[in-house]
C-alpha cells in the first residue's frame, strides 16, 4: 500500500511532472507579459499520465502569473490536489471534464462537450477572441494539437 508520502515523494521526483509545471508556470507568465491573458482569471492545465497539472486558483489576481513551478497544482483526475500551492479554481471543472472525457485529444469531442455547455464562453484577453458557441461551430477558432507531451489546446486565429 503506497502511503501519502511515499505518493508526494514519487509526485516530485517524476521529471515530466517536474517539467510540465515548469510550462505551465512559464506559459501564465509569457501570457500575461504579452497582455494576451490578465489578472481576472482563467487556467492552465496539462495532463502528465494519471495526472493534471493546473494553475491554482488566484494565479492572476493575487499573483499576477508569476508562478513558481511549485505553486503548480498536480491532481488526480477526480480533483484531488496531490501536490503544489493553493486551491483548484471553480473555473478548473471545465479543464478536468475535458482531460477525463478525452475532449483534448479529438477535436469532434471537444466541439460537442462545448455543445453541451448553457452558454457561450469566452477569454479575458483583450486580444484574442477564444469562444465556443453551443450548436454552432466558430470558424475563428482552431482546434489545433500541441506537440509538446500530446498536449492539445484551442488557439483563436486572428
Amino acid at each position: 500500500m503506497t502511503t501519502d508520502s511515499q505518493l508526494l515523494d514519487s509526485i516530485r521526483a517524476n521529471p515530466e511532472l517536474n517539467a510540465m509545471r515548469a510550462k505551465v508556470a512559464r506559459f501564465g507568465k509569457v501570457l500575461f507579459d504579452r497582455h494576451l491573458t490578465d489578472i481576472a482569471g482563467g487556467n492552465i492545465s496539462a495532463r502528465v499520465g494519471e495526472y493534471i497539472c493546473i494553475s491554482p486558483r488566484y494565479s492572476g489576481s493575487a499573483r499576477q502569473w508569476q508562478l513558481t513551478p511549485e505553486d503548480v497544482l498536480v491532481a488526480d483526475k477526480d480533483m484531488n490536489v496531490l501536490d503544489g500551492a493553493g486551491v483548484i479554481s471553480r473555473e478548473a471543472k471545465v479543464h478536468f471534464r475535458l482531460h477525463r472525457e478525452g475532449g483534448l485529444e479529438d477535436p469532434a469531442r471537444l466541439r460537442n462537450l462545448f455543445d453541451e455547455a448553457a452558454g457561450p464562453h469566452g477569454g479575458a484577453a483583450p486580444w484574442l477572441r477564444a469562444a465556443a458557441h453551443p450548436g454552432e461551430p466558430d470558424p475563428a477558432l482552431e482546434y489545433r494539437p500541441i506537440t509538446d507531451a500530446g498536449a492539445r489546446a484551442i488557439v483563436a486565429l486572428p
